[in-house]
């Protein structure tokens, strides 16, 4: 009866099966099964459960401080920053860890490039998912993700993904020269207003169907952006930190965002 309740109580469905601990990339259940976590819990847990060092880390911290505004500076912080530079791509010189989770570090992302360009605009992907708040729920692709909501963020517009099985455009990728990066100047010209701000992308889409571009997409991309002065943005919520055997998807396709 008490599972019942607690999994009454949450707003959303959960299994009544109960975990207790995790170890590496095992999670055990109340009676004792063990079971391999291929989501690596939501994608955030690169280094499994209950890593000793990680622990360690944490146990250490906790008698000094656990918390702290970011109006000041902390060794931690400043330590995690020079960390995340080292090895980020090589035009990445400044840190912003004042975020929580994958939507409000998109939408950061995105104010910033609208405040640098002063421009309005965002294109993204017909697959793309890049949050749940109502502004990533907005610029996020497929009809049934915006469906319940009588508003939705203003502002986006969305193109075709580098799908080669499905290609949009039904060409095949030995011969279309990349067309849906081609294809992203008819969109400006006679979709947009003329204030495309930004482009952000998953590098390798996650909840679109785990779809890897071909090679060569991502490099005219890049010069695409450069071309029209709009920011590419690089959502590397689940291919950041070592997950295609780079720390950052972007390494991996020889392409710098941003």
């Amino acid at each position: 009866m008490e599972t019942a309740i607690e999994v009454e109580s949450l707003y959303y469905p959960v299994s009544r099966q109960k975990m207790v601990r995790g170890e590496g990339i095992y999670l055990y259940d109340e009676d004792g099964n063990a079971y391999i976590d291929c989501a690596s819990a939501t994608f955030n847990l690169s280094l499994g459960y209950s890593h000793p060092v990680v622990l360690a880390a944490i146990r250490a911290q906790l008698d000094e401080l656990i918390h702290i505004t970011s109006s000041f500076r902390s060794d931690p912080v400043s330590a995690l920053a020079e960390r995340l530079l080292a090895v980020a791509p090589a035009n990445m010189r400044k840190v912003h860890p004042k975020v929580c989770s994958g939507s409000s570090a998109n939408e950061g992302a995105i104010k910033m490039a609208q405040y640098a360009t002063g421009r309005s605009e965002i294109i993204t992907l017909f697959r793309s998912h890049l949050g749940q708040t109502m502004m990533m729920t907005s610029l996020s692709g497929n009809a049934f993700r915006k469906a319940p909501f009588p508003l939705v963020y203003p502002g986006s517009l969305h193109v075709p993904d580098p799908y080669c099985k499905r290609c949009f455009y039904e060409k095949e990728p030995s011969s279309c020269g990349h067309l849906c990066v081609d294809r992203i100047e008819d969109f400006l010209e006679y979709a947009s207003s003329g204030r495309v701000a930004a482009i952000i992308v998953e590098p390798i889409s996650g909840n679109g169907g785990n779809i890897v571009p071909p090679d060569g997409y991502f490099p005219k991309l890049r010069a695409f952006c450069d071309k029209h002065e709009i920011v590419l943005i690089f959502d590397e919520i689940q291919t950041g930190i070592g997950r295609t055997g780079h720390i950052f998807a972007a390494q991996h396709f020889g392409v710098e965002p941003v």
